[in-house]
């Protein structure tokens, strides 16, 4: 498996392994492998390191989010068999908000009608349990080759605000500043969206609720760093919560704002850009 020159978190390496075998349709790429079962995780992440893949893994769909999206990636494989959901919304995520990423649903054989329904819904092709590593990588040549043409390109980013919050009273009231402002402004419910929208597009500003969908909205504005085009931030917060973080906030957080205050704060951030 292959280090050097794309490394990050979670990569496969190469102690004591076999020179990769050449693949002229994954050679090079860089694919990220989201998976809850460790067999299954180690056994595609080899596969496609050998094939000549950079390969970055994650023990599930929160996980990958969590963690960012270093770099692009060119491919992703997620375990959408139940009870694990987290990898059909991460394929989700990035049909939504990403859809230049090529996507593999891998389903495991205890998949039932509406795994395989949903899978095949969110993803370019399906890889279903059990399979071997020519027809792991048969999956992933067929995703790859998938014509540009079937799916839309992605949304503008020059100028766009990122706004993720499962509050809908909130989103509409930084969608209207944004629009009055001349600003695109990008929804995001969960930290799964956020992440593969910042991972695929160039943001100036990112507001993240505290309260996310799928988890704490502080772990993703830590991961802000992490993406080439690193945003300023905005944290919204309950109103005690918010005095909390004040208190030794990163200066990637331009301000951190009570909920009540946010639309009025970037009111005033938007207004002396």
């Amino acid at each position: 498996m292959r280090t050097g020159e794309r490394p990050g978190p979670g990569h496969a390496n190469d102690r004591g392994a076999s020179p990769p075998r050449s693949d002229g349709a994954l050679r090079n790429l860089c694919v990220l492998v989201a998976s809850d079962d460790a067999s299954s995780r180690l056994f595609l992440a080899e596969t496609l390191a050998g094939a000549g893949a950079w390969v970055f893994t994650a023990a599930d769909g929160l996980e990958a989010a969590g963690a960012g999206f270093p770099g692009r990636y060119d491919l992703v494989l997620a375990d959408v068999t139940r009870p694990a959901a987290d990898g059909l919304r991460l394929l989700q995520a990035f049909r939504r908000f990403a859809p230049r990423v090529r996507t593999v649903a891998v389903a495991g054989p205890a998949a039932v009608a509406d795994d395989w329904a949903a899978a095949t819904a969110a993803a370019d092709a399906v890889l279903r349990a059990p399979y071997t590593p020519e027809r792991l990588l048969a999956v992933a040549r067929s995703a790859l080759e998938r014509d540009e043409r079937q799916r839309p390109g992605p949304p503008p980013r020059k100028g766009a605000i990122l706004g993720a919050s499962r509050d809908p009273g909130l989103l509409h009231a930084l969608q209207s500043i944004c629009t009055l402002f001349g600003y695109v402004f990008v929804p995001a419910a969960s930290a799964f969206d956020a992440a593969a929208a910042l991972g695929e597009g160039a943001f100036r500003w990112v507001v993240v609720d505290e309260h996310l969908a799928d988890g704490p909205g502080a772990c993703l504005v830590e991961s802000l760093p992490l993406y080439s085009r690193s945003p300023q931030a905005i944290l919204v917060a309950d109103r005690r919560t918010a005095e909390a973080l004040r208190r030794g906030r990163p200066p990637y957080v331009v301000t951190v704002a009570a909920r009540p205050d946010v639309a009025a704060a970037l009111r005033r951030i938007l207004a002396a850009a």
